[in-house]
């Protein structure tokens, strides 16, 4: 179940990272980024904090 849980989360960070991609193509730079790095951010937390530490999540 934990194995679910931050699998899911880990490809809503990189959907986020990939709309962030997007709007950084177009006039928002500074948001995409912001958007970018958040999604990043769940990504890496999923995918490395979880099997580390588990129950945290």
């Amino acid at each position: 179940m934990s194995l679910l849980i931050y699998t899911t989360i880990s490809i809503v960070g990189i959907f986020i990272a990939g709309l962030g991609l997007a709007a950084q193509k177009t006039s928002f730079n500074i948001v995409g980024l912001l958007v970018l790095f958040m999604g990043t951010l769940l990504a890496l937390l999923a995918a490395f904090i979880e099997p580390l530490f588990p129950g945290m999540l």
